[in-house]
């Protein structure tokens, strides 16, 4: 029997993550990372709540004074979490 490839998972965990909520220079920012860096930003946010290093889902993204701050959600108890990735 042939196999049928599921086109459902082989889309980014990156873009279905996203709110979508970019600001267009945070969005030019963010798209000027190799994905292997986002990933590891992604992975790498601290949740107040869990009191753990957690996975960002949900997230938007804007430039505060040259820097790129992703706001979303912790994986795991979907509260409010930020990563601050430093301007150049």
């Amino acid at each position: 029997m042939p196999r049928i490839r599921d086109k459902s998972k082989s889309k980014s965990k990156l873009k279905t993550n996203m709110a979508n909520n970019f600001t267009n220079p945070a969005k030019v920012r963010w798209e000027s990372i190799s994905k292997e860096f986002q990933e590891k930003v992604l992975s790498n946010v601290w949740c107040s709540s869990c009191l753990k290093a957690t996975t960002i889902i949900n997230f938007s993204g804007r430039i505060n004074k040259g820097d790129l701050i992703l706001t979303g959600q912790c994986i795991v108890c979907s509260k409010k979490v930020a990563r601050l990735i430093e301007g150049e």
